[in-house]
């Protein structure tokens, strides 16, 4: 979650859904574990096409706002705001 109350306009911002706001309240209540996270990690063998895969990877952020999405805080409520995608970077 941003925690600052800078961050989008107020029109480019919308309210939590309801499981968004059961897990940001978990999430409080927690005190910021990182248990919803996951991670992984892939060994690629051979070699790799650079610029194949980062094309690949800015198709999948763009197709998926999810991956787009910031959280924050504004008069203590919890927002989000879909960012627009920008040229993916490796």
């Amino acid at each position: 979650y941003v925690r600052s109350a800078d961050g989008p306009a107020a029109a480019d911002s919308f309210p939590l859904a309801l499981s968004q706001r059961r897990l940001y309240f978990l999430d409080q209540l927690a005190g910021h574990e990182s248990v919803h996270n996951i991670t992984e990690v892939w060994q690629v063998n051979g070699r790799l096409d650079v610029e194949s895969f980062r094309k690949a990877l800015e198709a999948i952020v763009v197709r998926h706002e999810p991956l787009r999405t910031v959280y924050g805080i504004r008069d203590e409520e919890p927002f989000q705001s879909v960012q627009p995608a920008r040229p993916f970077v490796l």
